[in-house]
């Protein structure tokens, strides 16, 4: 027969590994938190210093010339923020952690332009710089 004493030990040894383990976590969500917060301010401040460099209503090709003077690779993509016919430009600016069901997840600062309505979707030289923001998307997703 197992003494009540013993019982009291074990239960107090499994609470206070119980509190240990749950300090752990509060801790790494914490730090994960901030961590975040961290890259999104980060993000922003990018994103702010392009719309320092590049006016709202600047020309899509005078966008382009920048980026390329910068040596920024980019690409076109269609549909940001209602703009259905507009091709916005989308440079990778970083990694954020990739959560378990995602092989990456890449920071692109997208330039959003407005312009003509068009029958086709193509990227126009004279379409009108509207915004700059930051997007974290999710690649290799379930």
């Amino acid at each position: 027969m197992i003494s009540r004493s013993r019982i009291w030990g074990w239960l107090a040894l499994l609470t206070v590994a119980a509190v240990l383990l749950a300090t752990v976590f509060a801790i790494r969500i914490g730090l994960e938190k901030r961590s975040e917060r961290t890259r999104q301010l980060e993000y922003q401040n990018i994103a702010r210093t392009y719309s320092y460099a590049l006016k709202m209503g600047t020309t899509r090709e005078l966008v382009e010339a920048y980026l390329r003077s910068h040596g920024n690779e980019f690409h076109h993509e269609c549909c940001f923020r209602g703009h259905t016919n507009i091709w916005a430009d989308l440079v990778r600016i970083g990694q954020g952690p990739k959560p378990w069901y995602c092989s990456e997840v890449d920071v692109y600062l997208v330039f959003v332009f407005d312009g003509p309505a068009r029958l086709v979707d193509e990227a126009m030289s004279n379409d009108k710089l509207v915004d700059v923001e930051p997007l974290e998307r999710g690649e290799g997703c379930l």
